[in-house]
């Protein structure tokens, strides 16, 4: 055990961009049980179900989805929700569950590129506490699990 210990320290210490990924992923996952609570009372929001039906048409005919959701302006957006929601769909067969690969990879990043930010501009301990940050507010909890389209910051 104390051998791996070390081997892990000093693979910390040769690639630190590589200790930052695992932070981050860890991290994510945190924010992602968290945010889970509560599962069984979650479902798709209206805007997903063409999402899922897309997705679920994209596993069994292998149709590429083509547009979105409908908007408020009677237009569809772009299908990046659909193409992220097919991951859930092939994993999990329970609907409450659709979202979570292509959200969990969006927070994820979310949370990859508020560090690189912050660590650009300020130092590693600044990055480290606003990814902490992050990762426990409302609205890092809100979009660990979320695939919303509006306003998710990654």
């Amino acid at each position: 055990m104390n051998t791996i210990m070390t081997a892990a320290r000093r693979l910390a210490k040769s690639h630190p961009l590589l200790r930052t990924f695992v932070v981050a992923l860890g991290l994510a996952a945190l924010s992602g049980a968290v945010s889970l609570q509560g599962w069984r009372s979650r479902l798709l929001t209206s805007d997903l179900w063409t999402a899922a039906k897309s997705a679920e048409s994209f596993i069994a005919s292998g149709k590429i989805p083509d547009h979105g959701c409908l908007s408020s302006y009677r237009s569809y957006i772009p299908p990046g929700s659909n193409m992220s929601i097919i991951p859930g769909v092939m994993l999990f067969s329970d609907q409450r569950f659709y979202e979570l690969p292509g959200a969990a990879l969006l927070h994820l990043g979310t949370i990859m590129g508020l560090f690189l930010l912050c660590r650009l501009y300020f130092n590693t301990w600044c990055a480290y506490v606003s990814v902490t940050l992050y990762v426990v507010s409302a609205l890092g909890l809100e979009f660990a699990t979320s695939l919303w389209p509006r306003g998710h910051p990654f």
